[in-house]
């Protein structure tokens, strides 16, 4: 890393979404003598939240009053790529800082001298992808982490300049690992602003297990919120129940689609030890039932009453399409980093 010329601070452009993440990044640029030249934003479209899902939390996204330094320039869906270039040549910022926006592209990557720096909610390379926050809850982690990286033409594969692991708390919702994370950035965009400053990288503690894992709902699941998501009956019973517990979901019989609200209260059927073919009702209880899976018992809550399933009935199973891979990374992880139980609320 080379420091600017008399020490100067590097003049950096905010490109990011409208979350908790902005406020914390752009005071940490300017408390490592930074100076936040603009600030691009796009705003969460109408209807959908930058949470997995349930109600998003109390407050402004950015902080008391929503303040944030620097002026903000709109960025409309549908020609940021123009909107991004033309802002800087206008502003000619040294370096971008880049929070929950997406891919950009190679041309913009290479228009800062020092180059882009990319917020992760994760400890990269685990839960690389749009959605680390939600994969690490449907994980069942112990623990996640911030990563500040230096952005590379991939999804989330550049150099990691800095790591800071904290802990998931038992029912945590995504909002609250967001709000947890959004925490430590100002401290790490200090550090981080600062040794791009004077030459000298700031110094992380690593707590990743270095066991790669791209996540999003899409691509695991095929859909992402708020649409109403299908059961693959042949997943575990555990990331069926996690997943019912994040996302409005339902499964199908007949041509009859039965939405599923909860999974696994406790006491809801003795244990009896059966199972069943994926997708197989086993047994009904009032509006809950216990379905067999690829693996294990799912114990659900319908809408309505059940009175039109009984034993015996099959539902239609839908294709979630890389969940495999996604189950395959969790069962590999070290015991130490993940939970034994559905430990998330909805």
């Amino acid at each position: 890393m080379v420091g600017l010329p008399g020490g100067r601070g590097p003049r950096v452009l905010v490109i990011a979404m409208r979350s908790p993440l902005r406020g914390p990044i752009c005071r940490g640029v300017r408390e490592g003598g930074g100076e936040v030249v603009g600030i691009a934003e796009k705003p969460v479209p109408t209807g959908k939240r930058p949470v997995m899902w349930g109600p998003s939390s109390a407050g402004s996204p950015d902080g008391p009053a929503g303040r944030v330094p620097g002026p903000r320039y709109a960025i409309a869906d549908g020609s940021e790529r123009e909107q991004l270039a033309a802002l800087v040549e206008r502003l000619r910022p040294d370096m971008a800082v880049v929070s929950r926006w997406g891919l950009l592209s190679p041309e913009l990557i290479r228009a800062f001298p020092l180059g882009i720096l990319n917020t992760h909610l994760s400890l990269l390379p685990e839960l690389r992808g749009k959605h680390p926050t939600a994969g690490a809850l449907l994980a069942g982690l112990r623990r996640t982490g911030v990563s500040i990286q230096f952005m590379q033409e991939g999804i989330d594969t550049g150099p990691v300049l800095l790591q800071r692991p904290f802990p998931i708390v038992d029912g945590d919702r995504e909002e609250e690992v967001t709000a947890r994370g959004a925490s430590l950035l100002a401290h790490m965009y200090r550090h981080a602003i600062a040794g791009i400053r004077t030459g000298r990288y700031p110094e992380g503690r690593w707590g990743s297990t270095g066991m790669e894992c791209h996540f999003s709902w899409r691509r695991q699941f095929g859909s992402e919120p708020p649409n109403r998501l299908p059961v693959d009956w042949t997943a575990p019973a555990w990331l069926i129940q996690r997943v019912i517990r994040f996302r409005s979901c339902y499964t199908s019989l007949d041509g009859w689609d039965v939405t599923l609200r909860r999974a696994r209260p406790d006491e809801a059927f003795p244990e009896d030890g059966r199972s069943g073919a994926p997708g197989e009702v086993l047994a009904v209880r009032g509006r809950w039932m216990r379905v067999g899976t690829g693996q294990g018992v799912a114990e659900l809550e319908v809408d309505a009453p059940a009175g039109d399933l009984a034993p015996g009935v099959r539902f239609e199973s839908a294709r979630w399409p890389r969940w495999r891979e996604f189950v395959d990374w969790v069962e590999a992880l070290p015991r130490e980093v993940k939970r034994t139980g559905t430990a998330c609320r909805a």
